[in-house]
């Protein structure tokens, strides 16, 4: 493909997409404006959360920010940093525990809004529980293409790129049906609980995989729609240790990251290399303490990385994190020793110092960057190959086997341009020394530029493209490519 005819399908592409939401949503909008704005709709369960969607009760007002527990002299905690939406998240990243010193209320989509408009509405509304979801649809287009000669993982010729490694196609990337409650950790004479139960369905099940809960889907039959419950988990919230402590057992996402399995709670479609190659899951327990509003302490145990406790290659590990904020509110630091138990080889048993700084220029303009080192020890060798569409197989054997080790840095630059639109500029660099986690050995380095858009609280659209280069050796398109460029964009719908 000459680059001329590449550039034409990518135009082409992008304003079929492009047409194709705001034709929709212009008629949307068009049928919202002859309804009265956020009604109590009538009828039936199934009535009112499909009214919910076109009633204005999903707009987002200008400006709808800062979402806190009441005015900043009342908080136990700092102001939320940055605003959200259009951000993906409000606080600074912190893992394994819900915020503490704040009511923790939730946005309302439209099927909770129908449960709080029904004839039980008071109940749901005084249960503190929530249930919602969403849909995720991806496409791309890339430079890539899949290669008929490779006998396995055909169909993932932009990996490791992840999660997008299915070239120059559309696909379900995540289904997500939810039961959550959040204590409400700004009270101190109580203890409170919390919990909450994930659903997934779709490609993305590839990524939160854990060995030994239905993990032969992947494992063994390499499917390429799966399913997957990546949290499920109970919070206990203690108000009287220190200035609040949480225990949450269960299995729940892995502390550190910038990024999460999730799709709404990242600033991108895409993942970085350093978030798609570290730890997804564990099953374990995990106790937060907040030491006062600038310190928080985090120890946990837990049965080994994506590995369920029952499996044979489970491990015991420590984790051990540290969150500091600044007096200022302008920066965080968050670190942790996560897994360390020896290292010696099991289904990913890399043991991991990784560490996040998040620094706010402003409410609107933010940046994050992380870096880790992963090791282990003992490590086989085999055929260095992304077979699982971005996942070696067995996950952790390596092309140069033995003691094996790697390395990672990403940078995300924020910028909120209205209260509906924020912009990311992604760069990372990846050192997989020994090929343990893409199945090349080489280092990588990579650029992203991303735009998201929300048309209401509940749907937005996340156009991007990327850019990355392996130094040493071909990793993309089976092996055969060190460069890839993709042009993707994803559209979210939460109910």
């Amino acid at each position: 493909m000459t680059l001329t005819s590449f550039l034409v399908q990518v135009l082409l592409r992008a304003l079929l997409i492009s047409a194709a939401y705001y034709v929709g949503f212009v008629i949307v909008d068009a049928h919202a404006q002859q309804l009265p704005a956020d009604p109590k709709p009538s009828g039936g369960l199934f009535g009112r959360f499909v009214s919910n969607f076109f009633n204005g009760s999903q707009d987002i007002a200008d400006p709808p920010w800062p979402y806190t527990s009441g005015p900043p002299s009342e908080l136990h905690k700092f102001p939320a940093p940055q605003n959200s939406p259009p951000f993906p998240y409000a606080e600074y990243q912190l893992g394994g525990s819900p915020t503490i010193g704040d009511r923790n209320e939730q946005i309302v989509y439209p099927l909770m809004k129908a449960l709080f408009d029904g004839p039980d509405g008071q109940w749901w509304k005084d249960s503190r529980i929530f249930i919602s979801g969403w849909v995720e649809v991806g496409a791309n287009v890339s430079t890539s293409t899949n290669q008929p000669a490779a006998a396995s993982g055909a169909s993932y010729g932009n990996a490791p790129y992840v999660y997008d490694s299915m070239p120059n196609s559309v696909n379900l990337h995540q289904l997500d049906l939810h039961a959550i409650r959040l204590p409400d950790t700004y009270q101190k004479d109580h203890i409170d609980w919390g919990f909450r139960v994930d659903t997934l369905y779709g490609m993305d099940y590839r990524f939160t995989t854990m060995k030994g809960l239905f993990s032969d889907q992947l494992l063994v039959n390499n499917q390429h729609y799966g399913f997957d419950m990546p949290m499920i988990y109970g919070d206990i919230y203690i108000p009287w240790v220190a200035e609040g402590m949480n225990i949450r057992i269960g299995r729940m996402i892995s502390l550190p990251d910038i990024e999460a399995q999730l799709a709404p709670d990242n600033y991108m479609f895409s993942h970085s290399l350093l978030y798609g190659y570290d730890p997804y899951t564990l099953v374990g327990i995990m106790a937060t303490v907040k030491l006062g509003k600038q310190w928080i302490v985090q120890v946990g145990l837990h049965a080994g990385n994506d590995t369920a406790p029952w499996d044979p290659d489970a491990r015991l590990s420590p984790t051990v994190c540290l969150q500091w904020i600044s007096g200022n509110n302008q920066d965080s630091i968050y670190g942790c020793a996560n897994t360390i138990n020896g290292a010696q080889y099991a289904y990913n048993n890399v043991n991991q110092l990784v560490a996040t700084w998040s620094h706010r220029f402003s409410q609107t303009i933010n940046m994050q960057t992380e870096a880790w080192y992963m090791w282990e020890k003992n490590v086989p060798g085999c055929t260095g190959t992304n077979t699982l569409g971005g996942i070696s197989m067995p996950f952790g054997c390596a092309p140069v086997p033995g003691d094996t080790q790697e390395f990672a840095l990403v940078n995300y630059l924020n910028y909120q341009a209205s209260p509906k639109d924020s912009f990311s500029f992604r760069s990372e660099y990846m050192d997989d020394a020994n090929g343990q986690r893409t199945g090349t050995a080489t280092r990588y380095f990579g650029f992203g530029l991303n735009w998201t858009h929300f048309l209401q609280q509940n749907v937005f659209v996340r156009p991007e493209m990327a850019y990355y280069q392996s130094l040493d050796s071909p990793a993309f398109q089976q092996g055969t490519k060190n460069t890839q460029f993709v042009v993707a964009a994803d559209l979210i719908i939460r109910f």
